[in-house]
């Protein structure tokens, strides 16, 4: 885990916890069907998780968790594997 992901998970620390690991674990964990979810409807959750991904648990309202994940933006270098966003022509 990054310093600027524990940093991001730091100020949510009140409200929020977080799940990151493989998503076959998560998604036992969660229930892959009705007849094996933890909770009802559990097991939709599981499906998404696909990829890189994690999970946020909030009591925040809907409408603040998205406003925080919207508005968070920091730079980062880039890693081998990553597709460029930008152009640059450098002339010598």
């Amino acid at each position: 885990m990054n310093l600027k992901f524990k940093q991001f998970r730091e100020q949510l620390k009140s409200t929020s916890r977080f799940f990151l690991g493989l998503n076959k674990v998560m998604q036992v964990t969660l229930g892959r069907s009705e007849s094996d979810e933890m909770r009802p409807g559990l097991h939709k959750v599981s499906k998404l998780l696909r990829g890189d991904s994690g999970l946020c648990l909030t009591n925040m309202p809907v409408e603040e968790a998205q406003r925080i994940f919207n508005e968070y933006e920091d730079y980062d270098y880039a890693k081998t594997g990553n597709i460029a966003t930008e152009t640059v022509v450098v002339i010598c």
